[in-house]
Order: C-alpha cells, then sequence, then structure tokens
C-alpha cells in the first residue's frame, strides 16, 4: 500500500532541495568568477608579450645612431624617434649624385611613444575616465608620412601597439650610458613597462610588468 508523503516530509525534502541547489550555484558562481579571472591574466600576458615583439621587431632594425629618447608626459622618456635601415644603394649614389649615409636607405622618421587615454588626468592620481584603471594609456607607432621631420601629425598614426598601459611604468633607456640617445659604447635599449586589466571579482587590478632588453643591430656611426 502507497502512503502519501506528509506535509512534514514535504517540507524537509524540499528544504534539502533548495540547500543542495544553493550549493551548486555557489560553486558554480565561483567557478565562473575564477574562469573569468583566468582569462583576464591570460589575456593581459599575451598582450605583454605582443608589445615585446612589436618592440623588438621595429627597434633591433632601427639604425642606432637615428635613436632619440624624447621628452615624456610623465617619466624621463617614454617615447623614442628613430629610422630603420630598408636597404642599401650599392653604387653608393643618391638620385642627386651625392653620396648619403654610406649608400644606406632609410624608413622616414618613425614615432613610438606613450600617450594617455582620453579624459585621463595625470595630476590627480584618479579613475578619471571610469574604466576602472588609473592614469592608463596606450602605445602608439607614428611615422613622418608628411616628410616634416617628425612623426606627430594627426594623420601619421600608424597602429596603436598596446592598450592599458601604466603611465608610470613606461620608460626607455640607452644602455649602459643610461642616455636619451646611444653613446658609443651603447649596446642596447631596456624598455619597461606595465599593462593593467581589471578583474572581474573585487575590482582588483591584475598587473603584468615587462623589462626588455633591444640590441642594437645597426651601426652607431654614419
Amino acid at each position: 500500500m502507497k502512503r502519501a508523503m506528509t506535509l512534514l516530509e514535504v517540507l524537509i525534502a524540499t528544504s534539502i532541495f533548495v540547500i543542495v541547489i544553493g550549493l551548486a550555484f555557489g560553486v558554480s558562481g565561483r567557478t565562473s568568477s575564477n574562469v573569468g579571472e583566468t582569462l583576464v591574466i591570460s589575456d593581459v600576458a599575451m598582450k605583454s608579450n605582443r608589445l615585446a615583439e612589436y618592440l623588438n621587431q621595429y627597434l633591433r632594425s632601427a639604425q642606432s645612431y637615428t635613436l632619440t629618447a624624447t621628452a615624456a608626459p610623465n617619466t624621463a622618456f617614454t617615447a623614442v624617434e628613430f629610422r630603420t635601415i630598408t636597404g642599401y644603394d650599392f653604387d653608393g649614389l643618391d638620385p642627386d649624385g651625392v653620396t648619403e649615409n654610406n649608400g644606406i636607405e632609410r624608413s622616414p622618421v618613425r614615432l613610438i611613444r606613450f600617450v594617455y587615454d582620453a579624459g585621463e588626468d595625470s595630476t590627480n592620481g584618479a579613475d578619471d575616465d571610469g574604466d576602472g584603471l588609473i592614469d592608463e594609456g596606450s602605445i602608439e607607432l607614428r611615422e613622418d608620412l608628411n616628410n616634416d621631420g617628425d612623426a606627430t601629425d594627426a594623420n601619421e598614426l600608424l597602429a596603436v601597439l598596446a592598450t592599458n598601459v601604466d603611465a608610470d611604468s613606461f620608460s626607455i633607456q640607452c644602455q649602459p650610458s643610461g642616455g636619451a640617445t646611444p653613446a658609443v659604447d651603447d649596446a642596447f635599449l631596456q624598455i619597461s613597462y606595465t599593462i593593467m586589466r581589471r578583474l572581474p571579482r573585487q575590482g582588483e587590478i591584475y598587473t603584468f610588468t615587462n623589462n626588455l632588453e633591444i640590441a642594437f643591430r645597426n651601426s652607431l656611426s654614419n
């Protein structure tokens, strides 16, 4: 003979069911949050490595004596102008018949620099643009397309190499002299930067710092 469940049994069974479902959703929520944080951390690491590849690609092929680290918005050197070697004129003569640069053909002036995000105020230490980060910006690659000797005009932006870069972290120095332009004995550029992202849980900021040493491939002398 089948027996119907009493009201007390129904209430107990319902309570157990609610507890089990609640625990399941709690575990699911924590798992989802952990996965989200893992994805953010992985994304920051990939962006940092990609920026390192870009900097190495462009600056290793630069003719080192054309390098000039320029004045920056917040630290000593957060921008560098340079020209890359694009080929060689084997007869040593330019079209005007005069030998220049020992027959080396070079690109127009290029510029790698840090710029603050729109709306960021570098003086107040606050999240001015509401994205959860403080004093962040991007790294730009520019080229003198107008042939006016610099690469700062509005139409001369070639690419944004990285975003969410900590303004206070980006620095460029020639080593071992530590100067803005290469000395005769300098062998490499030392570049530091930190990329930031806000984590999904509790609004914490995850940072990934990279320090590069890029050896000069081309001659110091012209």
